[in-house]
Formats: structure tokens, C-alpha cells, sequence
């Protein structure tokens, strides 16, 4: 989620930043408190962070998959137009 990272282009500038402190103060508690949290503590932090993640993971793959979607519908429409013309 760095501006390095593959998934920077996928997640607006300001959910980015909320997200990445979150990101943070998460990684301190594991290291903290999360040692000996109990299993609902983890759960909770996950699920918030699926919602966040999981949109921008599903906008990264569209993208990434577009490229190949498109080439592929190009070649379906030459081969039915080839075979319009052939009839």
C-alpha cells in the first residue's frame, strides 16, 4: 500500500492513509497487547480490514485482467466478423 506497492493505484489517496495508520497501529498491537488478546480482538481487526482490502484487491485484479479481457473480445469480434464476411 506504499507508493511502491502494486495495489497504490487501486485505493483513493485518502482511504490509502486512514488505511496504511490503521495498517500500523495494528502491527504495534500484534506485537503488544495482540500477544495475548483473545480470538474476537483478531476477528474484529480482520474483518475491518477485509472491507477495506478486499475492494481494493477485487479493483487491482479488474485492472490487471483488463488487458487480456480486451485482446481476447477483439479476437471473438474478428472472428465473427470474418465469418460475416465469409457467408
Amino acid at each position: 500500500m506504499d507508493e511502491y506497492g502494486s495495489f497504490v493505484a487501486y485505493c483513493e489517496p485518502a482511504v490509502r492513509t486512514t488505511f496504511q495508520a490503521d495498517i500500523n497501529e495494528c502491527v504495534a498491537w500484534l506485537y503488544e497487547a495482540g500477544e495475548n488478546a483473545p480470538l474476537c480482538d483478531y476477528e474484529s481487526r480482520v474483518t475491518k480490514f477485509r472491507e477495506i482490502g478486499e475492494a481494493i484487491r477485487r479493483r487491482y485484479r479488474y485492472f490487471e485482467a483488463m488487458p487480456d479481457t480486451k485482446l481476447a473480445y477483439e479476437k471473438c469480434c474478428a472472428r465473427i466478423e470474418q465469418r460475416m464476411t465469409s457467408l
